[in-house]
């Protein structure tokens, strides 16, 4: 588990927002226990299409895929799933899932040569307050990623390399009925490469490209990329998978390391981005005794990006700063770990801006191994857009914890309730006591082991939020993922039962 000062014991929730009754601000200003349950009005015809990648099709392949579709609304809901593999053959899965459920969907196609391949999915879900996510799920960790709910015709990655122990996969989905052009340009630590086997890749209509950066970037010891589309458009995905290091190999980072490694094992899976920002913000954060932290930072403009670092401690207390400039095209690795601005031992939440306005993709990665008591590698791209409702799908941690992560960007103090679905309404998580996050600061709440299904997220402001969980077992390791906004238009009252 994540050894550092700063998180609540037991989540407590309360929301608030404008135009709500007296009665309910005046219980807010004192303190005093929320209302049990929440309205809510919401279009229940609402239809979404999530799009998918970045698995492999069967349990004894490099990553074994699972769509989770999570229903925190009042009704049931319908799901349809098309599971797109490399061959081009589909296979279509209808689903009902309950209210407040959440439903699984594994990647694996009917009929597939054993070790499988690649896999993508296109998911429609008919219905409001729904989400879907991937979960790759491998022997040396798990990693979940909400789904893309558009495509685009340029996407960002800001880290990722090419090791003995360590491949990277990228991952692109066409959910259109035709083909997509796609170029792909690199920035390593060999300088910008635009490999002529990365250029014109066609990218099937309602089909799925896999591209393993290895077959034209051997050993890399970071890679930062561009992804730009010819015609059309697609969601891109990039994958991880790295084994455990071999008995005295050098880690990345030795001065004059030959061949060096990944020093942990771990599988992280990334939507990426598909615009680069001037601020970009990390709900927690945290480093200590085996615990390396480090944040990548990629400017895929023409002209250099001068960026700042600021370390924000939950709760309050001195702030960590730390300023850069990052080269034009090029990218620089922030690690906190011994640095003078560093702070060890506290959570804190993180934000990245630019201070010259030019915008860059940045990513958070921790490596966990010993003395720290957790095990595994973990990435999170910084969250730009704020919002009022999330779904968290709860998934057990073997033999670890989960925390949820939240950060406020705003100017008005945020209040934000947990919901589970129980007797046919949203009524908040028994024994909350109240979660309160003031404007510029975080706060961390440990999630209780106990809950299954969809949950609701909701501030009374918008806020950052994110879920971070820490394992013992190898099989789960260290995951970070951003939460899936709630796609509705539903307005929200709190009130009796």
């Amino acid at each position: 588990m994540l050894l550092l000062a700063g998180g609540t014991a037991l989540i407590g929730l309360v929301v608030g927002a404008p135009g709500r009754p007296a009665a309910e601000r005046a219980a807010a200003s004192a303190g005093t226990q929320p209302e049990s349950a929440v309205s809510v009005v919401q279009q229940h015809a609402l239809v979404s299409s999530w799009f998918c990648a970045g698995a492999t099709s069967g349990p004894s392949t490099p990553a074994p895929g699972e769509i989770l579709l999570a229903n925190a609304g009042l009704r049931p809901v319908s799901a349809t799933t098309v599971l797109v593999p490399e061959d081009g053959h589909r296979q279509r899965v209808v689903t009902e899932v309950a209210p407040g459920a959440v439903a699984v969907v594994h990647e694996r196609m009917a009929g597939a040569a054993p070790g499988g391949g690649w896999v993508g999915a296109i998911v429609t879900l008919y219905g409001g307050m729904t989400s879907v996510s991937q979960s790759v799920v491998t022997a040396r960790g798990t990693s979940v990623q909400p789904c893309a709910t558009a495509t685009a015709p340029r996407w960002y990655f800001a880290a990722g390399e090419d090791l003995r122990n360590a491949r990277e996969e990228l991952s692109l989905l066409n959910p259109y009925p035709v083909d997509a052009v796609v170029d792909l340009s690199f920035t390593t630590e060999q300088g910008v490469e635009v490999p002529g086997q990365f250029q014109g890749i066609v990218v099937p209509a309602r089909g799925l490209a896999e591209v393993d950066l290895a077959s034209h970037l051997r050993l890399r010891r970071h890679i930062a990329l561009t992804l730009t589309a010819r015609t059309g458009a697609v969601a891109a995905f990039e994958t991880e998978v790295a084994r455990r290091p071999p008995p005295g190999a050098p880690p990345v980072g030795s001065p004059g390391a030959v061949n060096p490694v990944l020093p942990v094992g771990g599988t992280t899976l990334q939507l990426g981005a598909t615009t680069a920002s001037t601020g970009w913000w990390w709900p927690g954060g945290g480093e200590g005794p085996g615990l390396t932290e480090e944040y990548a930072v990629y400017d895929p403009e023409a002209s250099p990006a001068s960026v700042e670092l600021r370390l924000l401690p939950a709760g309050g207390g001195p702030v960590g700063t730390t300023s850069v400039s990052v080269p034009a095209h090029g990218w620089v690795s922030l690690e906190t770990n011994g640095q003078p601005w560093s702070l060890p031992g506290v959570r804190y939440a993180a934000r990245l801006n630019s201070l010259n306005g030019v915008a860059v993709v940045a990513q958070r990665t921790v490596m966990a191994a010993s003395p720290s008591a957790s095990r595994g590698l973990g990435a999170l791209f910084g969250l730009v857009h704020p919002a009022r409702v999330w779904a968290l799908t709860n998934l057990e941690v073997p033999e670890g914890e989960a925390w949820l992560q939240v950060a406020n960007p705003g100017e008005r103090t945020a209040r934000v309730h947990l919901y589970e679905v129980s007797g046919g309404s949203w009524r908040l998580l028994p024994g909350e006591k109240g979660l309160v996050v003031g404007p510029g600061q975080s706060a961390t709440a440990r999630l209780p082991g106990a809950l299954t299904g969809a949950l609701l997220v909701v501030s009374s402001v918008p806020a950052l939020v994110d879920r971070a969980s820490y394992s013992l077992s190898a099989g789960s390791g260290t995951d970070y993922s951003p939460l899936a906004m709630v796609r509705t238009s539903a307005s929200y009252s709190t009130g009796r039962t």
